[in-house]
């Protein structure tokens, strides 16, 4: 019998890496990335329904279709949030501009909106100059104030406490609305692990354009 030299030896081990270790380590994989998911739905199960056509009204006058199959998100800009909304929507539209499927709006209390702000659009974000009484109203008995808990490790929404003190003029959160009006979750801008996790979410609720859709919107523009 002849000898297995270490080239064969070699072959064989090749082999083996190929039949067991390398679908083991993509089922592994695969696994994770579904477990990923799992987790990420629990925390965007809709909450409950917020329209927000009334304080974009003005540009839906000009353009009807500006809501249409947008994912919506809601920044409140106010003392804890104005340095961190400029970089934040700056990224943002890098990473979303191109999907055409995102609308931010970026709403200012009227007292605390220095003079050279004023309502805007341009590419997907709008910035809404509120007064005051409405923009307090929005956040204490519309938006509400999340409470989270841990369940099975991801940070769950457990309720929304509405019509309670909150400090309007440091309010934290912004809110992402999907393309049906629900209200998905609730992301402390201040704290980069939840920027991080918005992102996510975004990248999953993000509205998909079928593809008889996108060929009929691409005829109508030829």
């Amino acid at each position: 019998m002849g000898k297995i030299n270490s080239q064969n030896i070699i072959k064989i081990l090749a082999v083996g890496f190929i039949i067991v270790v390398c679908p083991a380590a993509s089922w592994y994989y695969l696994q994770k990335g579904l477990d990923y998911q799992k987790n990420a739905r629990k925390e965007i199960v809709v909450k409950e329904e917020i329209d927000i056509s009334p304080f974009v009204s003005e540009y839906l006058r000009k353009d009807s279709t500006l809501l249409d199959n947008k994912l919506r998100l809601v920044l409140f800009n106010n003392s804890s949030t104005t340095k961190i909304i400029n970089p934040l929507i700056t990224k943002l539209t890098d990473q979303f501009e191109d999907s055409n499927g995102v609308i931010i709006l970026e709403l200012y209390k009227e007292s605390y909106a220095i003079a050279a702000v004023t309502n805007s659009m341009a590419d997907m974000r709008i910035r809404t100059v509120i007064d005051d009484l409405a923009y307090e109203a929005l956040i204490k008995n519309v938006i509400g104030q999340p409470i989270y808990k841990v369940q099975d490790g991801p940070l769950v929404l457990e309720k929304i406490e509405k019509n309670k003190p909150v400090d309007s003029d440091n309010y934290p959160y912004a809110i992402l609305i999907d393309h049906k009006n629900g209200l998905r979750n609730f992301y402390d801008i201040s704290d980069p692990e939840r920027i991080k996790r918005m992102v996510e979410h975004m990248a999953i609720l993000i509205p998909r354009v079928d593809i008889e859709k996108a060929e009929l919107i691409r005829a109508k523009e030829l």
